[in-house]
Formats: structure tokens, C-alpha cells, sequence
């Protein structure tokens, strides 16, 4: 705080003694005082109760006195006569100039902040606005019809939104609580140092919550979405294979006619001209074959007992055999003997058989030419990956006997037959 000024005009000097001469000039106002220096500001205090006013400033040094005017010369004393007129007054000096302005006081430090009113209590929160009715969920589209099983068909359309649920209208806004009463302003304290910041005032209780506002009335319910387009029916799938299975027909010379072998002839070009039937452990008669392949079989004649047949079509897809004589066999020079197993067929209402070439089964390797064959030889032969077709029905006549593969020379032989064919069912 700045102090005072001095006093701007310095102390008139005292009157001199009147005397019989006019008044002497009235002295020179003094210079006015030097001017406080100004006080060191006080650092800011803590906030806080405010402190006490501080000291006032130190007075500016006061200014010079002004010189004392010069005395009149005193007069002459006289008789004392009879007091005379007053004298008419000197003329007034001219003023001393002002004195320097006094130095300025310290200002004082500033006083701490009053306390801080207590906050008032915080308003009740309002009520919350009343929630907007919620729209009802569309209902489901009804699912497109599953297209028939196969190659998956094009996805379905899917089916249209529904429309959304009018939305419920803005609840009302709650209402506001009331504002707290303000809390008491602090008595401020008087300026000068400033005090510690002071404590903070409580905080005022939290207004309680309002009541949450009323739900709002439940939106109207979307419209049905339309129903999706049914897809395309996929393409129907391949016909899979038809089930087969597969099975044999094994067959064995045996027994019958006093011998269990078969006694097949091959003339002289190679042709069997002498076969017989083999069944399932029997061997019928002789039978002889008129053209290498024809086998008629007369009515009446035993040998009709080696047949068989299917109640649907198959298709013969192997055949395995076995061979051995039953004696010795001495081959001719430059022959290739080979006994066969074959299928012989028949039209209905006939015992005409012919053998197939393609049902017919010879070893992989024939007689030794030119040697004696032991009754020990064993010969073998099988094919698979046949395909011959056999209609339902179809009279079957197993068939052994032997050809040779080059020409010149007939043969006669007792041999064992033995094996299976192999057929699918269509």
C-alpha cells in the first residue's frame, strides 16, 4: 500500500515582526518532499482465511522546509506615537517551489482470502422422461419350400423385411431438482500478507436421484414380411449303379457211367468230337460232337440230368479249372494238347447245345509234345474280366473235353475236371 505523500509545499517561515517599513516578501515555498520508494509487493499467499491488514506504509520523508524569507530591517524605534494605521499589507512573496514528492511507503502484504462459504446442498435430480414406445419385431418370413434333394439348387430370395414398429414417442424430460441454497460468503479479512491457502469449504450433499420417468406405450406391430421366393428345383442327381452281387457255379467230374473222369476225343483237325457233361460231382456219357462245337442230346438219354439255368439275367465274368489225367498221356511230335472247360447253351424247348467260344477256358499250357505226361501232370487255367451276357432262362450245360491247337494228330485221354465260374447279377 502506498503511503502518503509529503506535504507538497514546504512549512511557511514565520512572520518576521512588523515594522514601520513595508512588509518584507513572503519567503519561497520550499521544494515538496522526495517520494516514498515504493514497497516491495508482498508475495500471493495461500488462499485462505484472509489476513490482517498490514502495517501502513511508512511516510514519505516530508518535504525541505522552504527558506525562512529574510527579516524586514527592523526600524528605527520611535516614539511610541499613537498606533498608527495598519500598514498596508506587503505584498505576498512569491511561492517556494514545491517540495519533492516524499518517498512511497512498503506496500503492505496482501491479507489472507476470507474462508470459503460452505456449497449448498445440490438440487434433487428430475424425474427421467417417460421412454418411447418399442417398435414390435416383424414377424419371420415364412421359409422357401427345400428343393428336391440332388445338385443343390440356387439359394432362395430372401424374404422382404418387415416394416419397423412406429417409434414411441419422447418421453417427457424429468423434471429439474432444486438448486441448493448458496453457502454464506467468507468475511474478508483485512489486507496484508497473504495468508496460507485456506482449507477448501465441504462439499455440499448430492441431490438425491429422481424418479425414473414413466415407459413409454409399446410401438404397433410391423407388418408380416412377404414370404421369399421359392428357389429352383435342383437338377435331379445321376442314377447311381444298380446293385449286383456276384457268386460261382463250382463244378467236379465224379462218379457216373463206372468212371469219375471225363473221356474226351480230339479228331485229327483239332476239333473235340467227344465231350461230356460235368455237373456238381457226376460226368455223364460220352457225347459226341458232330462239328466241333454242335452237342444234340436225344430225349430220353440220361445225360439231360447235367443241366441248369437262371431266373434273370447274368453276365459270366470268370472262369478257373483245374486238370490232371488220370493215366499217363504220351502226346504226339509237334502237337499242343490242351484240355478245355466251357459253357454250352441251349434255345428253349430244345437240348440242341452249342459251346461258346467266349465261355470256354483252356490251361495256360498244354501237354508236353512228344513225352510221356504222368498221371501226376496238373494243368491250369482261369480268365476274368469276361462280359457275356445270359438271358433269363437260358438252358446251361457245363462242358469238358479237349482240343489241339495245331493240326495232325487225334488224341484220346481219361481226365479229371474241376473248377467254378463266376457270375454278376444284373
Amino acid at each position: 500500500m502506498t503511503g502518503p505523500p509529503g506535504p507538497p509545499t514546504g512549512a511557511t517561515g514565520p512572520t518576521g515582526p512588523e515594522g514601520p517599513g513595508p512588509a518584507g516578501p513572503t519567503g519561497a515555498t520550499g521544494l515538496q518532499g522526495i517520494q516514498g520508494v515504493t514497497g516491495v509487493t508482498g508475495a500471493t499467499g495461500l488462499q485462505g482465511i484472509q489476513g490482517v491488514t498490514g502495517a501502513t506504509g511508512l511516510q514519505g520523508i516530508q518535504g525541505v522546509t522552504g527558506a525562512t524569507g529574510l527579516q524586514g530591517i527592523q526600524g528605527v524605534t520611535g516614539v511610541t506615537g499613537a498606533t498608527g494605521l495598519q500598514g498596508i499589507q506587503g505584498v505576498t512573496g512569491v511561492t517556494g517551489a514545491t517540495g519533492l514528492q516524499g518517498i512511497q511507503g512498503v506496500t503492505g502484504a496482501t491479507g489472507l482470502q476470507g474462508i470459503q462459504g460452505v456449497t449448498g446442498v445440490t438440487g434433487a435430480t428430475g424425474l427421467q422422461g417417460i421412454q418411447g414406445i418399442t417398435g414390435a419385431t416383424g414377424a419371420t418370413g415364412l421359409q422357401g419350400i427345400q428343393g428336391s434333394t440332388g445338385v443343390t439348387g440356387a439359394t432362395g430370395l430372401q424374404g422382404i423385411q418387415g416394416s419397423t414398429g412406429v417409434t414411441g414417442a419422447t418421453g417427457l424430460q424429468g423434471i429439474q431438482g432444486v438448486t441448493g441454497a448458496t453457502g454464506l460468503q467468507g468475511i474478508q479479512g483485512s489486507t496484508g500478507v497473504t495468508g496460507a491457502t485456506g482449507i477448501q469449504g465441504i462439499t455440499g450433499v448430492t441431490g438425491a436421484t429422481g424418479l425414473q420417468g414413466i415407459q413409454g406405450v409399446t410401438g404397433v406391430t410391423g407388418a408380416t414380411g412377404l414370404q421369399g421366393i421359392q428357389g429352383p428345383t435342383g437338377i435331379t442327381g445321376l442314377t447311381g449303379p444298380a446293385s449286383s452281387s456276384n457268386f460261382a457255379v463250382v463244378f467236379s467230374s465224379a462218379g457216373g457211367a463206372g468212371r469219375g473222369t471225363v473221356h474226351p476225343l480230339a479228331n485229327a483237325s483239332g476239333a473235340p468230337s467227344r465231350v461230356n457233361l460235368i455237373s456238381f460231382g457226376r460226368t455223364s456219357n460220352d457225347i459226341t460232337v458232330p462239328d466241333g462245337t454242335s452237342i444234340p442230346i436225344p430225349f430220353g438219354n440220361d445225360n439231360y440230368q447235367f443241366f441248369f439255368s437262371f431266373p434273370q439275367q447274368v453276365t459270366l465274368t470268370g472262369i478257373s479249372a483245374t486238370f490232371n489225367n488220370w493215366s499217363a498221356f504220351t502226346a504226339a511230335a509237334g502237337t499242343d494238347f490242351r484240355p478245355f472247360i466251357a459253357l454250352a447253351t441251349s434255345p428253349q424247348g430244345t437240348y440242341n447245345f452249342s459251346i461258346d467260344p467266349a465261355m470256354q477256358q483252356i490251361p495256360f499250357t498244354g501237354y508236353t509234345a512228344g513225352a510221356s505226361n504222368p498221371n501226376t501232370t496238373i494243368l491250369t487255367g482261369s480268365s476274368t474280366g469276361l462280359n457275356v451276357t445270359i438271358p433269363a432262362n437260358t438252358l446251361l450245360a457245363i462242358v469238358g473235353g479237349i482240343i489241339n491247337l495245331n493240326t495232325g494228330a487225334n488224341a484220346e485221354i481219361y481226365i479229371y475236371m474241376n473248377g467254378s465260374f463266376f457270375f454278376r447279377s444284373n
